[in-house]
C-alpha cells in the first residue's frame, strides 16, 4: 500500500477555515487517493500484460524453433528418400536390359533348335552344348526377373514415402507459417506497450541510429552506448512506496534469470540451425573470426540468447542488420545476419523471447552470427552455451 503524507501544511485553528472547505479539502485529497489507485491498478496491469507477453513470445519462440527441426529433418528425408529412388530406377533399368539379353538369347535358341543327336557326331556335340546352355540360362532368367518384381516393389514403396514426406513438409511448414504470424503479432503487442509505458522511446532509437552512423566500429560503437547509457532516458518513474514487503516465493521464481557472467550454461542458441564456424576460426580473408555462426532456415525466427536491454538495432557496417544486448553485468551479446528485427532500443527481453527473423531466400541458407563481448573485447561465447 502506498503511503502518501501531506507535509508542510500548517496546522488549522478553530475560525480559520469553514466546515464546507474542510470537507473541499478531504474530498480533494480523496479524489487524488482515488487517482492514484487508478495509477497504481493501471501500471500493474501493464506490467502483467508484458510478463503474459514475454510468456507468450518465449513459447511461441520455442514452437517455432521446433517446427523448423521438423521442417528441416523432413528436407533432408525427403533429399534421402528421392537419391534412393533415383537409384533404385537405375538398377531397375539395368535390371531389364540385362532380363532382355537374356530373353534375346532364348529366342535365337528357340529359332535354331539343335540337330538330332543320331546325325554326325558333331551335331551331338552342338546339342548337347545348347542343353548347357539352356540349363544354365532359365535360372538366371527365373532370378533376373524375381529381383526385378522385388526392385518394383520397392519403388513403388518408395514413391510412397516421397509422397508421405511431402505432405509432412507441407504441414510443417504450413504450421510454421502460423507460427510466425503469431509470433508478429506478439512482438508488435509488446514494442507497443513498451512504447506505450516508456519516456523519450523515439529519443533512444534517434540516439542508438546516431552513434550507429558515427561510430567506426564495434568496439567504437559498444563504448558511444556505454558513455550515454547513465543519462539514457528509460521508463516512465514508477510510483514509489514507503515500505516495501517481502518476496513471496512466487515472485522469487519469476525473478530474471542468471546473465551472462555465471559459470557455464547460460547462453542459448540464438536459431535452429548448424554451427559452421566457431570462435577462433580463420576467415577468408586471412582474419580469425570473433564469434560463432549458425547457417539457419530461411525466414528463420532468432531468439534473445540471454536477458538483457536492447541498445542497438538497425543496420551497421559489414554486420548487416545487427542487434545488442547489454545485460546487467556489463556484458554485450551482438546477433547480426537478421533480415528484420523484432524490438525497439531501450526495450527490455528475455532469454529465447523472439528478438528478430532471418531473411528468406530460396536458393541459399542465410548465416546469423553471434559475438560477445565485454569492455568493447570479443570473447568466446562457447564457454557460455547451453550444453546440448
Amino acid at each position: 500500500m502506498a503511503v502518501i503524507g501531506f507535509a508542510g501544511v500548517p496546522a488549522l485553528g478553530e475560525g480559520d477555515v469553514s466546515r464546507a472547505e474542510l470537507e473541499a479539502l478531504e474530498a480533494e485529497r480523496q479524489d487524488a487517493l482515488t487517482q492514484l489507485a487508478a495509477l497504481e491498478q493501471a501500471g500493474s496491469v501493464v506490467a502483467d500484460d508484458l510478463e503474459g507477453l514475454e510468456r507468450d513470445l518465449i513459447s511461441a519462440a520455442m514452437e517455432s524453433q521446433r517446427r523448423e527441426e521438423q521442417a528441416t529433418s523432413a528436407e533432408l528425408k525427403l533429399v534421402s528418400l528421392r537419391t534412393r529412388l533415383g537409384s533404385a530406377r537405375t538398377e531397375l533399368v539395368d535390371g531389364e536390359s540385362a532380363l532382355e539379353d537374356l530373353m534375346a538369347s532364348l529366342a535365337f535358341s528357340g529359332r535354331h533348335r539343335p540337330p538330332a543327336l543320331l546325325t554326325q557326331p558333331q551335331d551331338a556335340n552342338q546339342a548337347i552344348r545348347a542343353a548347357i546352355l539352356m540349363g544354365e540360362v532359365a535360372p538366371q532368367v527365373r532370378a533376373r526377373t524375381t529381383a526385378l518384381g522385388e526392385e518394383i516393389t520397392g519403388l513403388r514403396r518408395l514413391e510412397r514415402q516421397v509422397l508421405r514426406e511431402q505432405k509432412s513438409l507441407a504441414a510443417a511448414e504450413a504450421a510454421l507459417s502460423l507460427k510466425r504470424e503469431e509470433i508478429t503479432q506478439l512482438t508488435a503487442a509488446k514494442r507497443s506497450a513498451f512504447e506505450d509505458v516508456t519516456a523519450d522511446a523515439e529519443k533512444l532509437r534517434l540516439r542508438a541510429e546516431s552513434l550507429g552512423e558515427k561510430a567506426n566500429s564495434v568496439r567504437e560503437l559498444i563504448a558511444a552506448l556505454e558513455a550515454i547509457a547513465p543519462s539514457a532516458p528509460r521508463l516512465k518513474p514508477r510510483l514509489t512506496f514507503a515500505e516495501t514487503p517481502r518476496a513471496t516465493p512466487s515472485q522469487r521464481a519469476s525473478l530474471p534469470r542468471p546473465t551472462v557472467s555465471q559459470p557455464l550454461g547460460v547462453l542459448a542458441a540464438p536459431a535452429a540451425g548448424r554451427m559452421v564456424r566457431a570462435w577462433g576460426d580463420k576467415m577468408p580473408g586471412g582474419s580469425t573470426s570473433e564469434g560463432i555462426a549458425y547457417l539457419t532456415r530461411s525466414g528463420a525466427q532468432v531468439a534473445a540468447p540471454v536477458d538483457g536491454t536492447v541498445e542497438f538495432s538497425g543496420p551497421f557496417r559489414s554486420y548487416g542488420q545487427l542487434l545488442i544486448l547489454s545485460t546487467s553485468d556489463g556484458y554485450h551479446v551482438l546477433l547480426s545476419g537478421m533480415s528484420s528485427s523484432y524490438v525497439a532500443v531501450g526495450q527490455s527481453v528475455k532469454q529465447g523471447e523472439p528478438v528478430a527473423k532471418m531473411a528468406d531466400r530460396a536458393n541459399s541458407e542465410p548465416e546469423l552470427y553471434l559475438e560477445v563481448r565485454r569492455s568493447g573485447k570479443p570473447m568466446n561465447p562457447a564457454k557460455w552455451m547451453k550444453r546440448g
